[in-house]
């Protein structure tokens, strides 16, 4: 296994949250001969999950489009936020790829840059490739053909 093989499972790890919230307390005890004293205080684990946590929850949170973002954004957890995005943008919902397929077939450029144009149609098509549904290279082409500028 390659360094960065370990890394990337560490790090699911915390996607998928099969490397779970320690308690946030450190309820060890520590005995003297004089007196036992317990430590009420957050426990180093905790503080350390939580930290890794925030950094990889970070990460993927800059590199969501505003789009997606706000669907997410009061997510507490990296685990928190994959379960979200799973199932709001991998739903194959027949509504839901219904409302996309009417969305592409309804595209025109209108008053959009070419640019912005190309975005939103490739958008819709990754869109359903996600939900299950992907359309063929040619027939996207046609989409965006017959909404361009005549």
């Amino acid at each position: 296994m390659y360094a960065n093989e370990a890394i990337y499972q560490g790090v699911f790890l915390f996607v998928d949250g099969s490397h779970s919230c320690p308690s946030p307390l450190d309820l060890s005890s520590h005995s003297t001969t004089a007196s036992t004293n317990i430590n009420f205080g957050p426990s180093q684990a905790f503080l350390t999950w939580k930290q890794q946590d925030q950094l990889i929850l970070n990460t993927l949170l800059s590199s969501l489009s505003i789009d997606v973002l706000h669907l997410v954004v009061d997510c507490p957890t990296l685990a928190s936020v994959w379960s979200i995005l799973e199932r709001s943008l991998a739903s194959s919902s027949n509504s839901r790829i219904m409302q996309l397929h009417g969305s592409l077939q309804n595209l025109c450029q209108d008053d959009d840059t070419v640019t912005l144009y190309l975005q939103k149609t490739k958008g819709l098509f990754d869109e359903l490739a996600t939900a299950g549904r992907p359309i063929s290279l040619t027939n996207f082409n046609l989409y965006v053909f017959w909404g361009l500028h005549g």
